[in-house]
């Protein structure tokens, strides 16, 4: 009698795996050199001289204005905490700094709060808003373009 050992089950998985022959490694190989040559050749293209720089606003000293304990925030209805009738963290902003804020969830989309805006800074006029939340495109490309900010 002969006592046959069973085939270990991972052997047999490992036999039916797809196998990496010589073609497939020389060129997984390639693209890798290949992308390592485009990335330095993207590097290489960087024109000089585009350093970001901060924003006009970074370099303004802050601690040279007077506070008057509140600001005005327009916001996104439903992008910030709300329970119970209170917010939360306005509240806790509020208790902490000693600032209160009124806040105006006025922003139901991009454009029709930015149509609403616009003629104010385009007239280097206030906003009535000393916060306002938008998200990223084209509205606060052009906000930060014409340093509106």
């Amino acid at each position: 009698m002969t006592d046959k050992s069973p085939i270990d089950p991972s052997f047999l998985r490992g036999m039916a795996l797809p196998r990496v022959s010589r073609r497939d490694f020389l060129r997984g190989a390639g693209a890798t050199v290949g992308a390592v040559g485009l990335s330095a050749a993207f590097a290489a293209c960087k024109i000089s001289g585009t350093t970001p720089t901060g924003s006009p606003t970074a370099a303004f000293d802050w601690t040279k204005q007077k506070s008057n304990g509140s600001f005005t925030f327009a916001n996104w209805p439903y992008y910030i905490d709300f329970n119970h009738g209170k917010r939360p963290s306005i509240d806790l902003f509020t208790k902490q700094t000693g600032i209160s804020v009124d806040y105006k969830p006025v922003i139901l989309e991009n454009e029709s709060f930015f149509a609403k805006i616009a003629p104010l800074l385009r007239g280097n006029q206030a906003t009535g808003y000393d916060l306002m939340v938008l998200t990223n495109g084209f509205i606060l490309d052009e906000i930060m373009r014409n340093q509106w900010l």
